[in-house]
């Protein structure tokens, strides 16, 4: 009774607000060979980016679209947080007692914190498909502590686009389209011991993480007089997505529900935040 209540309010943490490195688990192997596990992650994750150059080129159209000239610009974007809720069904595999791999995918909310000049990039980004990759080892054992490493890769592609009108006068109306795509994948390596402390595990350690992606806004402007189009312009920009920090540490614990389930909770940090993330898992 007591496990389920803590774990009641575990999960009831993943409602409020709070930052996170996202979901990495044990840093050990937990399955034996041949054993299958399933379940639910959830992370959540906060994190200021490096400045970026957004360079860009923007295109005049006629009124037959076609392109009557060009000039080149760009500003630098800085993108403050970085915010991503990611839920996954995930399976993993023991190819044997010390190693083991897994699989997720799910979907992934993405919301930025930027300068945002000139009202670019969008900063709410539509929940889409993402998915990850992960593996365990297990590189020591003794009698209640395993030593491992973990790695876990993910990949994330959000868009989204916006639309307004503008009468400017002498039945002339302006129509733009912002459109803004994020593509982007992350790595998570972290080292350290799992600790049986007698019906719950303990385990944690430092991490790496890297992150590597681009950014691209489309804008479109079209101007229409009398309800006939009459020219506009096209503006492409793209720039790099890098990680501003690259080292944390994080600390988690895992124990038994009932039969063959288990649930995880963890904290993880930065030079710049700290956070949860939480899985729910049965073993078969």
């Amino acid at each position: 009774m007591k496990k389920i209540v803590a774990a009641g309010v575990i999960w009831g943490l993943l409602g409020t607000d709070v930052l996170a490195s996202g979901f990495i688990g044990a840093p050990t192997a937990g399955l034996d060979k041949g054993q299958w596990s399933a379940g639910y992650e959830y992370a959540y994750s906060e994190q200021e980016l490096d400045k970026t150059e957004v360079p860009g080129t923007q295109f005049t159209l006629n009124a037959d679209r076609e392109i009557t000239g060009s000039s080149r610009d760009g500003y630098t974007l800085k993108i403050d947080e970085l915010k991503i809720h990611r839920h996954y069904i995930s399976f993993g595999y023991g190819i044997d007692s010390w190693w083991e791999i897994t699989a997720s995918i799910g979907a992934a909310d993405l919301k930025m914190d930027s300068n945002a000049p000139f009202g670019r990039p969008i900063s709410n980004l539509d929940t889409d498909y993402a998915w990850g990759l992960g593996t365990k080892f297990t590189f020591f054992k003794q009698d209640k502590i395993d030593w491992g490493l973990t790695a876990k890769w993910n990949w994330i592609d959000n868009q989204a686009d916006t639309s307004s009108t503008t009468d400017i006068g002498g039945g002339t109306l302006v129509r733009n389209k912002l459109e803004t795509m994020v593509e982007y994948w992350d790595l998570v390596i972290a080292l350290g011991p799992t600790i049986d402390l007698g019906g719950w595990k303990l385990y944690g350690g430092p991490f790496y993480y890297y992150l590597d992606g681009d950014i691209k806004n489309r804008n479109t402007s079209s101007n229409y007089t009398g309800g006939t189009y009459t020219g506009g312009s096209l503006l492409k920009e793209s720039g790099e997505l890098k990680a501003e920090d690259h080292w944390g540490g994080y600390l988690g614990t895992q124990f038994a529900l009932v039969k063959n389930w288990d649930t995880h909770i963890e904290l993880s940090f930065t030079p710049d935040g700290w956070g949860v993330g939480a899985a729910l898992q049965i073993q078969f």
